[in-house]
């Protein structure tokens, strides 16, 4: 199996022209989230207090929450963009 090189990622992450998209990207990227973990995000599974993200995961029968800590830049851009949404709302509009 091949992964993205810092370097390939960026540029994935670079040629994304909606902002969304991008950091949609850079969240998979540097979390490691499932893309249908990241669709069920809402703005109320960020802890800007504790810099950690609560996702559910899909992985196992039985329903479980992962804590995923998050870089100062990551949480930076998420409390940006999340500026303008509801907390009940998707994080992701897909």
């Amino acid at each position: 199996m091949k992964y993205l090189t810092f370097d390939e990622m960026k540029e994935l992450c670079n040629a994304a022209v909606h902002p969304s998209h991008k950091l949609m990207l850079w969240l998979l990227s540097s979390t490691g989230l499932r893309i249908s973990e990241a669709l069920l995000l809402t703005p109320k599974n960020i802890n800007f207090n504790e810099s950690c993200l609560y996702a559910p995961s899909l992985k196992h029968k039985k329903a479980t929450t992962k804590v995923i800590p998050l870089s100062d830049g990551m949480l930076n851009d998420l409390k940006v963009y999340c500026s303008h949404k509801k907390d009940n709302s998707k994080l992701f509009d897909y």
